[in-house]
């Protein structure tokens, strides 16, 4: 059976367990999450999108870095969330070494680009 492969976008600056997310993961059960974390809210997406994969473990999480110093300027207990959220999403995209003027917009259209379905936090 193929994977939907579902984009998650952080738009907010405090993201909240939607239910609505996870009726789509019940509908989807063998997704492929796509997911941004460079910035503190999109850690938290991450964190519990990994959480969900407890009770669906089927789920395939992949986190995508714009660029791979980005947590570098993170006080130490966000950058030990960061790296706690890494070593367990199976699949781990970096797009770029270094920061650019575009590169989170460059991020944003990995995320959208072949997705079945945009779920906009």
């Amino acid at each position: 059976m193929e994977k939907t492969k579902i984009a998650c976008l952080s738009k907010r600056k405090v993201i909240k367990r939607n239910d609505q997310f996870e009726l789509i993961l019940r509908r989807y059960p063998t997704s492929h999450l796509a997911v941004g974390v460079n910035s503190p809210q999109e850690v938290a997406l991450a964190e519990q999108l990994l959480a969900l994969k407890e009770t669906a473990p089927d789920l395939f999480i992949e986190c995508v870095l714009a660029y791979e110093t980005v947590a570098n300027d993170w006080d130490e207990p966000l950058r030990d969330r960061f790296f706690s959220v890494m070593e367990r999403c199976d699949k781990e995209t970096m797009l770029q070494t270094q920061f650019t003027a575009d590169s989170l917009n460059k991020m944003e259209e990995y995320l959208k680009k072949d997705a079945d379905i945009i779920f906009v936090f």
